[in-house]
This record gives structure tokens, C-alpha cells and sequence, in this order.
């Protein structure tokens, strides 16, 4: 034994080969808190499946300030046709794993159809609480991982539940929002094609005790009118290179394929690249930098940020067909 890793055959993709491998970059378990019982010595861990394609970038050279993985994150593009996103989506699953630490095995096995699910409490009344990304609160039996409680938050409920007392009474909190790596990347949100995003008031902070009368209310998700702010422009060359150039930049905010999970602005149905001049006011110019949206003028050219430009236009007016296609008659 040395302690090194032992590599898969296809660890290693560095001849221009696509590989598919599990777990991909946001790993089979992320920030979600994991919690311990010291009443049934086991381990509650917030899992998930996560695949993603993996190819080498050609021609890398390495960007101050850019992550220079070498990695071509346009190669685990998901498909933009709505059907086949939605059946790679499906490959995209959580668990709620009760791991016996001396067992070296599951005790019991919590699954959900998607992954990024909440962090988890594990209470000395033999309960494990964890919220999921469908918006319910669940409380399981520690032991044995039956069901006994749950409700609708309304909100993906992301977050590690705390457990308080104030004058006698139990009191179990969670927030419940939507945000962080799946999201924004992977434009969870947005696999049933909808244009659609979050409430700009949808984080909230929810408590519960037992006997509690409260109404919790929800704030409803919008919807931007999918319409093309401009024509389809360009060669396929130059919409190429502006593909490559937004999985590379702008992908991890704006989502695969420009679908927007909700968290930000959906470029597709944005007036920012309606013109050249006004997307180059926002990515050049940095007109919306104290929004968070920073000025990429040390990254990109000005023909790369048309390209970029032509790419999302292009991607609009493709989904714009397909929802009119999709729509029901009137």
C-alpha cells in the first residue's frame, strides 16, 4: 500500500479523447453539510451521481486570473434539443446515505430524482432532517431511514438545518433559496426548456416547532418573454468560436447552452445582446460590474466578444422556435 491514488484506465484524457466519468467536478458529495449520531454511530451524508463528460482544451496556455483547468468544458455540453436534455438530466441523481463507519457499508439508502439536495441535522430524538431540491423538508428515523415527516417549503432547500431551544421548546431551522455550483452551471431550472426565473425574494429562512401555526408563504418564479432580441448574424465559424468562448467564460454563470438556471439573467431573452454596442457596454465595459457581472476586457477582443454575442443570438432564436413548436394550440 502507498497511499496514492489508483487511476481508472480513462482518468486520463489528455489525446483529445472524450471521456464520461463518475463523479464529475462537483464530486459525489459537495458543500452540504453531513452530520453524525452518536446515538446510532452513523454517518448521514448528502450524496449525489453527477457524470461529466471530460476533454482536453487544445491549444491551452495559461490566463491570469482564468481557472486554467486545461478541461474543454464545452465537450460536457448537454444536449439543447428539450427531450434529450431532459433524458440527460435524468442521469443526474441524490442520495441521503446512512454510512456505518466501522461497518464499512450503507445502513440505509434515501434516494431522490435530482441531485444537489440540502445538508443534514442529526438530532438526539433520533431524527435526521434534510431538505431537497423539490422544496420538501423531510425528517427521517435515524436508524432505520423511514419517512416520518414532511412539508413544502416551497424553495429548494439547500442549506444544513439547525436545531435550537429558546424557553423550553425545540425549534429546527433551514434555508431555503436557490443558488450556488448546479445551478448556475448546469442551468438546473431550465431542462423542461421553460425560460423561467427565480424570485428575487425566494431566499428565506424557515422554522419549524412542534405545534406551530404559521403559513409559510412562497413567492412564485417569473417567467421573460422568450422572444430573440435580435436576428440570427454571423458565420458558423464565428458562432462556433463564440460557443467555445462562453463554455469557457461564461458557462459557469450563465449556464450550459446560455439556459439560465434563475439565478441570473437569461442571456437568450436579455436587451444586453440586442446590439454589439450594448452586450460590449456589459462585457467590456463593465457596465454592470458593481452588479457582479465583471469587465472581461483583460480575457476577451472585442471580435471575441462579438462571436460570444453571435453564439447567444443564435441560441435564442433556436430555443424560440422549439417553444412555439412545444406550445399547445390556442
Amino acid at each position: 500500500a502507498t497511499g496514492r491514488p489508483v487511476e481508472a484506465k480513462n482518468a486520463r484524457y489528455e489525446e483529445a479523447q472524450t471521456e464520461l466519468q463518475i463523479p464529475g467536478p462537483l464530486g459525489s458529495h459537495n458543500w452540504h453539510p453531513m452530520a453524525f449520531s452518536p446515538n446510532t454511530g452513523l454517518v448521514y451524508i448528502p450524496a449525489h451521481t453527477l457524470p461529466t463528460v471530460y476533454a482536453a482544451m487544445d491549444n491551452f496556455r495559461y490566463r491570469p486570473g482564468a481557472w486554467n483547468t486545461g478541461t474543454d468544458f464545452a465537450a460536457a455540453a448537454l444536449p439543447t434539443e428539450t427531450a434529450a436534455r431532459i433524458a440527460a438530466g435524468a442521469a443526474s441523481k441524490g442520495q441521503l446515505v446512512a454510512w456505518d463507519p466501522v461497518a464499512k457499508k450503507a445502513r440505509w439508502v434515501h434516494d431522490y430524482p435530482n441531485a444537489w439536495n440540502g445538508g443534514v441535522l442529526a438530532t438526539a430524538g433520533g431524527l435526521v432532517f434534510q431538505g431537497s431540491l423539490d422544496g420538501k423538508f423531510r425528517a427521517f428515523d435515524a436508524a432505520t431511514g423511514a419517512a416520518k415527516w414532511e412539508t413544502d417549503t416551497g424553495y429548494p432547500a439547500q442549506s444544513g438545518p439547525v436545531s435550537y431551544e429558546i424557553d423550553g421548546e425545540q425549534y429546527i431551522a433551514v434555508t431555503a433559496g436557490w443558488g450556488s455550483a448546479l445551478p448556475l452551471a448546469g442551468g438546473v431550472g431550465s431542462r423542461d426548456g421553460a425560460p423561467r426565473l427565480a424570485s428575487p425574494a425566494m431566499g428565506k429562512v424557515v422554522v419549524f416547532k412542534i405545534g406551530g401555526k404559521g403559513v409559510l408563504e412562497t413567492d412564485e418564479s417569473f417567467a421573460p418573454d422568450p422572444t430573440p432580441v435580435a436576428d440570427d448574424f454571423g458565420s458558423l465559424a464565428q458562432i462556433e468560436h463564440g460557443r467555445e468562448i462562453f463554455f469557457n467564460n461564461c458557462m459557469v454563470c450563465h449556464g450550459d447552452s446560455v439556459q439560465s438556471g434563475g439565478i441570473v439573467t437569461d442571456l437568450r431573452w436579455a436587451p444586453a445582446p440586442a446590439t454589439k454596442e450594448t452586450f460590449a457596454e456589459v462585457v467590456i465595459g463593465g457596465k454592470y460590474a458593481t452588479a457582479g457581472m465583471a469587465s472581461f476586457a483583460k480575457v476577451l477582443t472585442p471580435d471575441d466578444v462579438e462571436s460570444v454575442r453571435a453564439y447567444i443570438i443564435n441560441r435564442a432564436n433556436e430555443d424560440a422556435k422549439a417553444l412555439a413548436a412545444a406550445a399547445p394550440p390556442p
